[in-house]
């Protein structure tokens, strides 16, 4: 697994109250049960630990914990280089 799922689990359990027993990679966030505040604390954490913006959208509740980590992983490869010239 990537290092974007394992922290995803860990900040679902650490902020979200989820049991790690209740992880898998095909674990939807619908079947976890969160709030939409759950959802915007995990979209808090990881914004501010990626340095991209991610809101309670980038998790619906149909996607596996697979499928959210991807996204989060596709959305810092996009992000822009702050030592870039344009």
């Amino acid at each position: 697994m990537t290092d974007l799922y394992r922290r995803l689990g860990e900040l679902l359990v650490q902020r979200c109250d989820v049991q790690p027993g209740d992880l898998s990679p095909e674990t939807t966030f619908e079947r976890l049960g969160l709030s939409s505040m759950d959802l915007v604390t995990l979209a808090m954490a990881f914004e501010r630990e990626l340095g991209v913006e991610v809101d309670e959208d980038d998790f619906p509740p149909d996607w596996t914990l697979v499928e959210a980590a991807r996204h989060l992983e596709k959305r810092v490869a996009e992000r822009p280089n702050p030592l870039e010239r344009t």
